[in-house]
């Protein structure tokens, strides 16, 4: 298929290993967030090439990146609110820190 690269590097590293990254350490929240936004985007690219041009391939792919996209918003959902909070605090400190 002309589009699995495409996903396969949605999450680097991690496709083969869907708990975590190559080394099995779990994948990061801001790691989880970038996988993402390269799925949307790949998403929204594929998107516009069925509209200006149906493709069987295209839709297959685009189909892929849609469940990819889904599971990683799972993840990100699943994922401890103290996880989230953390991340908020640093977000926080540095921009202060930057001030």
């Amino acid at each position: 298929m002309a589009y699995s690269k495409s996903i396969a590097g949605s999450i680097p590293g991690a496709i083969a290993s869907q708990d975590g990254s190559q080394d099995g350490s779990p994948l990061s929240e801001a790691e989880l967030l970038a996988a993402l936004q390269t799925a949307s985007d790949n998403v929204m690219r594929l998107a516009c090439k069925l509209h200006a041009q149906p493709d069987a391939d295209a839709a297959h792919a685009l189909a892929e990146e849609h469940a990819l996209a889904q599971e990683l918003i799972a993840r990100l959902l699943a994922l401890p609110a103290a996880s989230a909070a953390s991340t908020a605090s640093a977000a926080c400190a540095a921009s202060q820190a930057q001030a």
